[in-house]
């Protein structure tokens, strides 16, 4: 099974396409990265590795002095049994194939071929895709099937519905090179291929003709872009492994799928098979609601035992809506308040830290697939579907994975779980999927935020206090003497709802919220067996133990990996708050020993109405440098200020106002001093402006803490300096003031 990534270039007169042989690509990566997808080389080799990986070049041309026709050979290469991943290839780069293979016989020159691809390129970028799908020429393309097979490694990840680009991709994955094309201006060289009335800074540079001199940057251009797509399918290597696999064990075809899809995919198999149904005539069917009462939908097993909640329950019972919109409460109890809206319950968290001790634990308590539990044991369906089979569907779904799990059948396990947690509750509100039913998504949550509040109002009742709830689970604060009824209280719970959970004990909870914290849990080893200390009953004799952290949200270090669809800001930012809370590290510690340049960066991507802008002095007058539309860079004591011009509006707003930038699209190295210190830190030939950093991280880090004590920021400052030796939090804890204790 061969597999080659491309990427393909088209303009007036010029073609090229380009193939990196993933043969060739994969065991170079793996020879430069360890088993945790960290480089073992240095970025300088790195570059030097990929760029030795060998390439397959097919280029028409119509350019004058330059002319050449790969067509012939084009064909040859991709008319057979390959696979061809891409980024937004199915709905571009594997249409402008489609498209040559269809035509081939009715191409009249080079010139012809050139004009005809351009042109359906432009149909396929600039068409409004309700008008493209019901043009006869494009149907005819689309729905042509080649001897090549597809992936779209744009789509794997979900990334088209973000409509994120390859370029803002590529520096999720810490690419060498970030760089959008940009043609020189029109010159004496090719003004003649334009009307002289034609207002040429008009022309986008994908309309221009080009001239030979233009040829090699767009061929650098385009194998730029073929390596970051090399990379990313690198970094989605075990995502593709499993749709192999799947396709392989299941024929259900899911190469180009998203998580949401492969879902999809594999609950429309089962339900089908176990409804004794045709796909065919279940694919279309939906449910449209004008008025749900909630009273209809609350389950009977949600009862609450006090005023206050009974009150509550009642208030949203009485409500009536259309959509899911309308469900909108907030609910305030023993200190916490909670959002209860369509989705599920969340508490609204004030920064805080939280350390377990003798006579205190910290303990989450998280119910176990809870929405697709609650799907099974309500007997929640979209009306338009067999309720018993579809019941049946969600439970055959949840045991199988378990059987899969408990045998080792990790593609069936994998598989399932993502089912599991993307295709089952999530559909119901998916106005163009086959589950679609308002009622049957409230149905679920409603009633999944009904149950967390029986369980807090339970716990509340001995004195137990919930700090934290969300979506599927609670995080509570407990005293040595409550730890008999709170395994009590929770394990009768779990029988009454019939629905398993599962307890996990942090020694250190820090938060910034309810979606952005850092937990911190000991995990205790022997040699027979691994101990959780949130295992019930527990007991560590003769164990050892490490730390297990958990990182959601912007206190996350690893998330622009973890999660491609989110932006990639300064992850030495979170780095460094959770080397100081974990670690007890200074903030300039930290900082000042890292050596990976990229952790320092942001990006700054935006839209065709802005222009980016980096303004400075030189020669004593100012100077403005346009930049790329995706722009990479980092906070620098050089470099200029960095300034969004709105085009359309005639203004500008400053990014990172009054700090200096330096762009960072292309990849310089330095050297890295191997004995950093404050003064000279391990990046100092970069011209950080490390102050900038300390700042950033050192007002996330007082954030957190004043929202848990009675200190205000420029208290803590007062009595502790983060910048180099000392620790705000030892500051804090080192005063007398009770308040300042840990709870």
């Amino acid at each position: 099974m061969k597999i080659y990534t491309y990427d393909i270039e088209t303009f007036k007169n010029f073609f090229s396409v380009i193939f990196i042989d993933m043969d060739e690509y994969i065991p170079m990566r793996k020879s430069i990265t360890n088993n945790k997808g960290n480089l073992i080389v240095s970025e300088t080799e790195k570059i030097k590795a990929i760029n030795s990986v060998p390439h397959e070049t097919f280029v028409i041309s119509a350019v004058d002095d330059y002319e050449r026709n790969d067509l012939l050979k084009l064909i040859t290469f991709i008319n057979r049994n390959i696979y061809l991943a891409g980024f937004n290839s199915v709905a571009y780069d594997d249409m402008i194939l489609k498209f040559i293979l269809i035509n081939i016989y009715k191409f009249k020159n080079v010139k012809d071929v050139c004009k005809k691809i351009n042109d359906f390129s432009d149909k396929l970028v600039n068409s409004d895709y309700d008008i493209l799908k019901n043009d006869f020429r494009y149907k005819e393309i689309a729905y042509y099937r080649p001897l090549f097979n597809s992936i779209d490694l744009q789509r794997i990840p979900g990334l088209d519905k973000i409509f994120k680009s390859l370029k803002q991709t590529s520096i999720n994955i810490k690419w060498h090179r970030v760089k959008d094309y940009k043609m020189p201006s029109v010159n004496d060289k090719d003004r003649c291929y334009y009307n002289p009335d034609m207002p040429l800074n008009l022309l986008n540079d994908w309309e221009r003709y080009v001239i030979k001199d233009y040829i090699d940057d767009i061929i650098d251009y385009n194998l730029n872009d073929v390596q970051v797509t090399s990379d990313l399918f690198f970094f989605l290597l075990d995502d593709i492994k499993l749709r192999f696999n799947i396709n392989a064990k299941y024929g259900i075809y899911v190469l180009t799928a998203s998580d949401s899809k492969l879902a999809d995919k594999f609950t429309s198999k089962y339900y089908c098979e176990i409804a004794d149904v045709n796909w065919r005539d279940i694919k279309n069917l939906k449910t449209y609601r004008t008025r749900i009462k909630i009273a209809n939908i609350i389950s009977p097993v949600v009862k609450f035992n006090t005023k206050k909640f009974n009150d509550f329950k009642e208030e949203l019972a009485s409500k009536v809506v259309s959509s899911t919109q309308e469900i909108k409460y907030k609910f305030e109890h023993d200190g916490t308040t909670y959002d209860i809206k369509s989705g599920g319950l969340h508490s609204k968290d004030k920064p805080g830290i939280f350390e377990s001790n003798e006579e205190l634990s910290i303990r989450d308590f998280d119910f176990s697939s809870y929405y697709p539990n609650i799907t099974i044991t309500n007997k929640i369906s979209p009306k338009h579907l067999d309720k018993d089979a579809f019941v049946t569907t969600c439970k055959v779904l949840v045991k199988d994975r378990l059987d899969a799990k408990a045998r080792g059948d990790m593609i069936t396990a994998k598989s399932l779980k993502i089912s599991i947690n993307s295709g089952l509750f999530g559909k119901f509100n998916f106005e163009y999927g086959w589950l679609y039913d308002t009622k049957a998504t409230l149905a679920v949550t409603i009633n999944g935020q009904l149950i967390l509040l029986m369980l807090i109002e339970r716990l509340s009742q001995k004195g137990i206090k919930t700090i934290s709830a969300n979506t599927d689970g609670i995080v509570c604060l407990i005293h040595k003497h409550q730890e008999k009824d709170y395994y009590a209280i929770c394990e009768d719970f779990i029988k009454e709802i019939n629905i398993d959970g599962e307890y996990t004990d942090y020694t250190k909870y820090v938060r910034r919220d309810v979606n952005n914290y850092i937990t911190i849990k000991k995990v205790y080893y022997n040699i027979n067996k691994k101990h959780n200390i949130g295992d019930f009953p527990y007991n560590d004799a003769h164990g050892n133990f490490k730390y297990d952290i958990k990182r959601k949200g912007s206190l996350n270090q690893y998330l622009f990996r973890e999660d491609l669809k989110k932006g990639f800001n300064m992850p030495i930012i979170a780095k460094a708050i959770e080397e100081y809370f974990v670690h007890n590290i200074p903030v300039r510690e930290t900082i000042s020993k890292e050596v990976d340049i990229y952790n320092f960066c942001f990006t700054q991507n935006v839209a065709r109405k802005f222009q980016l802008e980096l303004h400075y002095i030189k020669n004593g007058a100012l100077t403005i440098d346009l930049l790329q539309k995706n722009t990479r860079a980092y906070v620098s004591k050089r470099g200029g200020l960095l300034k969004k011009y709105n085009i359309e509006e005639d203004t500008y707003s400053s990014i990172y106002a009054g700090h200096n930038v330096m762009v960072f699209n292309d990849y310089f190295e330095k050297p890295i001093n191997p004995n950093p210190t404050y003064d000279k830190p391990a990046l100092s030939e970069y011209n950080i402006d490390y102050t900038f950093y300390y700042k950033k991280a050192e007002k996330d880090i007082n954030s957190i803490i004043t929202g848990y004590t009675k200190n205000t920021r420029k208290d803590a400052r007062k009595r502790a300096d983060v910048y180099h030796t000392g620790s705000i939090w030892d500051a804090l804890n080192n005063n007398d003031n009770d308040d300042n204790k840990h709870l």
